[in-house]
């Protein structure tokens, strides 16, 4: 069947198995996906409205390039989505979840896919996603290579790229809270650390940055080409879109938070926060290939006062004091070392003269 926009569309239902025996699969065929009309078309999945424990339902469509239409090189596509990025797991897990095809085929899915889709899934209205392991034929070896060269385009035409972290444990909340504060707050407002202190953030925060999506290499691209990420963890989520004002500001906000005395009192110093700042950095430097212009300001005293916290001084107001011979009188960020100011106080009248 197929519509004016070039759409072909095949109808889907997807099944979760909620328990483990799976005689049911056996009604249905495996699925056998049918060949995409062009190498340059994708495949985008169509979720049915639900409530979180509901039967999965879909539809698969094919949907056409179009012609001529790139920005900075980019491929354009005759419908929205939004593009999933995940961990697949390993694929040799029991897969316990299946999507019936034209209620005729069965396609199994791997257990974090399955509850992402419930996840994302809206409970009013369908759902365009792409979804690597359901809109690429995966059994096809030609197939997969036309379509990875693709990715990019793939992910920086998507409305949203939605990042899932996977399911939340006890603490993961107040972990998202911290990135959530350091995405979309200016510093000036109260921390999350600073308002509970009695909250374990080290374990918090550090759980969400050892989770699988930030040791995959696949997202660093998908994640960095994106028009607006919006991060999950079970209910919990924070955005943030490609404006490279906005992610300087919030490279510069997770900075100072990172070497501020605060940061240390609430037990984060040991919080490795480079695997999110290096995501950060690169989608600016992809921002500016695509510009051709520079858009990060030479190094400034917040810049090196990060890239030295590990170095060792007695008084903690020499981790400023003792780099501001760095700093050119003319910078805004320059200040006279004055040790009649409190420790707070110093750090204060960096936070004032910077941008965040």
């Amino acid at each position: 069947m197929t519509f004016g926009f070039g759409a072909n569309i095949v109808t889907d239902r997807v099944i979760k198995n909620h328990s483990t025996n799976k005689k049911w699969v056996n009604r249905y065929r495996e699925y056998e996906y049918r060949q995409l009309d062009h190498p340059k078309d994708i495949r985008v999945l169509e979720l049915a409205p639900g409530a979180p424990n509901d039967p999965l339902r879909a539809r698969i469509i094919h949907i056409s390039h179009i012609p001529g239409t790139t920005e900075h090189g980019i491929l354009g596509w005759s419908m929205q989505y939004d593009a999933l990025s995940y961990v697949w797991g390993r694929t040799s897990d029991n897969m316990s979840s299946y999507i019936i095809l034209d209620d005729k085929y069965a396609l199994s899915v791997v257990p974090n896919l399955d509850v992402a889709l419930r996840r994302f899934r809206s409970p009013t209205v369908p759902r365009i996603l792409w979804v690597d392991a359901i809109c690429i034929n995966q059994q096809s070896v030609e197939e997969r290579g036309t379509q990875i060269t693709l990715m990019l385009d793939v992910y920086a035409r998507a409305e949203n790229v939605q990042i899932w972290l996977g399911t939340a444990s006890k603490d993961n909340a107040m972990g998202m809270e911290v990135l959530k504060y350091l995405a979309q707050n200016t510093l000036h407002e109260l921390s999350p650390w600073d308002q509970m202190p009695e909250v374990e953030f080290f374990s918090a925060l550090n759980g969400i940055l050892q989770r699988g999506w930030f040791q995959r290499l696949w997202v660093v691209q998908e994640a960095c080409v994106s028009r607006k990420a919006i991060m999950t963890c079970g209910n919990d989520s924070f955005q943030w879109e490609n404006n490279p004002s906005q992610i300087l500001k919030f490279i510069r906000r997770i900075k100072y938070a990172v070497i501020s005395p605060q940061w240390e009192q609430a037990g984060l110093s040991q919080v490795n926060m480079d695997i999110f700042l290096q995501l950060l950095d690169l989608q600016v430097q992809h921002i500016e290939r695509q510009r051709g212009e520079i858009l990060r300001p030479a190094p400034d005293i917040l810049d090196i006062a990060y890239s030295t916290r590990h170095r060792q001084a007695v008084d903690r107001r020499d981790k400023l004091f003792a780099i501001m011979g760095l700093v050119d009188q003319s910078d805004r960020t320059f200040f006279r070392p004055d040790y009649s100011m409190e420790v707070e106080k110093v750090f204060k009248g960096l936070l004032d003269s910077i941008e965040i």
